[in-house]
């Protein structure tokens, strides 16, 4: 298993302007690849995206999906200045480890993985996949770091003690779950509820690094994440903000660099 570090995201980036900008906000925040916690930018991948099934609304000016021929030069552009992380979402659950392993065949064509470092993670936006397709994925790309994605509709029906057992299913395989109760919509989470899920967690798998996200925003995030510490009692937790960055308005999405650079906010709770 690789050596992880906890990581403060930008996800849903989708041009070279927004991938330079949210790196240089990095950087002016202090988050460096060296730091306690690493700077990681989020690509968002579907099935559909994967097997150039057009979108559903072709109307929309601004997907934030990318296409995967987009995908390695956009990932080249951070130049290793961030962890680079596919945000995965699929509806064909039995070819999940086929899809994943094509994703990163057509990343790495010359099977150069770990020289070039293009990318070495992928966040699983499912609900509990099977661990044996984790399994089958780490065969093939063992240095590949999983995210488990634990979303509302993931654990809207169980305790908190019900979620760190299933959590507990995927232990040696995934490297970091994202209580991420919003799934990119900007929806706030309850901290309480959030709170109890990471303890409950980190009974059960201490060493697995968790994270927060949902609704967090520029004007927030500096209050949630000190709240957050509080009651969890460390800041070795990753955070990912993706909705509360954007200015969606109709058809319009798009990310708002003014908003992401306000995100230095946490700097000083997680240093």
């Amino acid at each position: 298993m690789n050596f992880e570090k906890p990581y403060v995201g930008i996800t849903g980036l989708i041009n070279p302007t927004e991938i330079e900008e949210t790196i240089n906000a990095f950087h002016n925040f202090g988050f460096f690849m060296d730091t306690n916690h690493i700077p990681m930018i989020g690509f968002l991948m579907s099935y559909r995206t994967l097997n150039d099934i057009p979108p559903k609304k072709l109307s929309t000016p601004n997907i934030k999906y990318l296409n995967w021929r987009l995908l390695k030069p956009r990932m080249k552009e951070v130049n290793g200045q961030a962890l680079n992380m596919i945000h995965y979402a699929t509806k064909e659950m039995q070819s999940l480890s086929e899809q994943v392993i094509k994703m990163f065949s057509e990343l790495y064509n010359d099977n150069n993985l770990y020289e070039t470092g293009i990318c070495r993670a992928i966040q699983l936006n499912l609900k509990w996949p099977n661990p044996k397709s984790l399994e089958k994925i780490l065969k093939v790309l063992p240095e590949i770091q999983i995210v488990q994605q634990l979303s509302k509709k993931s654990t809207e029906s169980l305790s908190s003690k019900e979620v760190a057992q299933k959590v507990h299913d995927y232990e040696g395989l995934i490297s970091y779950a994202l209580i991420d109760p919003s799934s990119g919509q900007g929806i706030d989470f309850d901290p309480k509820r959030s709170v109890e899920i990471y303890q409950s967690i980190k009974e059960k798998l201490p060493e697995l690094i968790l994270g927060f996200a949902g609704g967090l925003t520029g004007e927030n995030v500096r209050g949630k994440i000190k709240n957050l510490k509080e009651r969890v009692g460390e800041n070795k937790f990753c955070i990912d903000a993706e909705g509360g960055l954007r200015d969606q308005e109709g058809d319009c999405d798009d990310l708002n660099i003014k908003k992401v650079k306000k995100i230095q906010g946490a700097r000083e709770i997680l240093s």
